[in-house]
């Protein structure tokens, strides 16, 4: 039987390498319609696992956690379109930190020891340089503008992942489980994905020789990293799967390195390193207390 940590690892870097996948398979491929597959397998999957429950508690809560999920996965997924994957990765997390040691300053009246500033110093450093590499290299591809909204999204990923989380204690408070928030907190991603290419004028479903490629990544990015999570998360300790989850812009750079659509950068590389060390070093800031993973670990994706 593979151990927690191992099953984790697994996890994150089959996210990781989900989204080199996206990238390098589906450039032809809308956003809307790869949410729309692989969140419409996704659920349905795990409306099987969660034998169609639906707690009663927290309508509210679960409506709230449909709404970040949708901003989530859009804004990721868009993103992936114009930036490199580590860099998506490393902006999304970093946001997400930031924004949920503000939440917990705010809520607890007590603000960060100078080790978590040192943490956060080195977060928005590092995603300053990866901001600075991308917008650099955009002129040369022609989507400078995109590239620019496509970091801003990165960042409201972040955002609405951390949001997400509070939403997903909230249900877990309420006696709702891991396998019953996956199962009914895509809804709206899904309509969402359905009206946005029902407006722009595109097919519902992927072409057919696209479906196989749409299905595949859908299959590695998403859905086998939840089910693997959500058995690791019995297995091992919050701490293993923080510090995975702070590994996941390294992994995407090398796995970014096998493709033919991303090139080698110093100054990227440079930013994943500062991003994810400040990671780890906020990690072990804060290990002692009760904190909340971001919701692509603990029962979500890019997440996305």
């Amino acid at each position: 039987m593979i151990p927690g940590q191992g099953l984790t690892f697994l996890a994150v870097s089959l996210q990781s390498a989900g989204k080199v996948l996206y990238g390098t398979w589906l450039a032809g491929v809308s956003t809307a319609a790869f949410l729309l597959v692989s969140f419409c397998v996704t659920a349905a999957i795990f409306v099987v696992v969660a034998r169609f429950r639906m707690p009663a508690r927290g309508l509210g809560q679960i409506v709230l956690a449909n709404l970040w999920s949708a901003v989530t996965f859009a804004c990721f997924f868009f993103a992936l379109k114009y930036l490199a994957p580590a860099s998506v990765g490393s902006i999304e997390i970093g946001a997400a930190v930031i924004v949920a040691v503000v939440l917990a300053g705010m809520r607890t009246k007590v603000w960060p020891g100078w080790r978590r500033g040192v943490a956060c110093a080195g977060i928005v450093g590092g995603c300053a340089v990866l901001a600075l590499t991308e917008l650099n290299d955009a002129p040369a591809n022609g989507d400078a503008v995109l590239a620019g909204v496509a970091l801003a999204a990165s960042a409201l990923a972040g955002i609405a992942s951390t949001l997400a989380a509070v939403t997903f204690k909230k249900l877990a408070n309420v006696g709702w489980s891991a396998s019953s928030i996956l199962a009914h907190r895509f809804y709206l991603t899904i309509v969402m994905a359905f009206v946005w290419l029902v407006a722009s004028g595109q097919d519902v479903v992927p072409a057919t020789e696209t479906l196989p490629a749409v299905l595949a990544v859908a299959a590695i990015g998403v859905l086998l990293p939840l089910l693997l999570l959500q058995i690791a998360l019995r297995r091992t300790d919050t701490l293993t799967v923080m510090i995975c989850g702070a590994s996941q812009p390294v992994i995407s750079f090398a796995f970014a390195l096998l493709s033919p659509v991303y090139d080698w950068s110093g100054a990227a590389l440079t930013g994943v390193l500062v991003v994810s060390g400040a990671l780890v070093l906020d990690i072990y800031a804060q290990r002692s207390r009760d904190v909340s993973i971001r919701p692509h670990l603990t029962v979500a994706t890019p997440a996305a």
